[in-house]
């Protein structure tokens, strides 16, 4: 499981690289008070989390667990009132869905507690 873990780690960390290099760039060129959206702000929590689940910690796997319930109910809080979920809804759902389950197994957790 420890496998798994660094695997999501690694793949969160690439996948969010790209908006956490974009926001450094933004601060740098335009000074401190750039304002920022929350998706930004939960890719870069998301960002952290994946590093630190790169060397297997526990908070790394809370962290990576609420950015991926952020992100879900950003995706569906339009579609949740009539539970009517279109196709290109359904993808980011099972997406994020899927490290949500991943993260919250028994195993998971038994390999960041040390």
């Amino acid at each position: 499981m420890h496998i798994v873990l660094r695997i999501i780690g690694v793949f969160w960390v690439l996948f969010t690289a790209q908006d956490v290099v974009a926001m450094v760039k933004q601060v740098l060129n335009h000074g401190i008070y750039v304002h920022f959206s929350t998706n930004n702000f939960i890719y870069l929590l998301m960002f952290t989390g994946g590093v630190g689940l790169c060397i297997l910690r526990e908070w790394a796997r809370w962290v990576l667990l609420v950015g991926c319930v952020a992100l879900l109910l950003l995706q569906a809080s339009h579609h949740l009132g009539g539970l009517k979920f279109p196709f290109y809804n359904l993808k980011p759902l099972v997406f994020y869905g899927i490290f949500i389950v991943l993260l919250c197994l028994p195993q998971s957790r038994a390999v960041t507690r040390k």
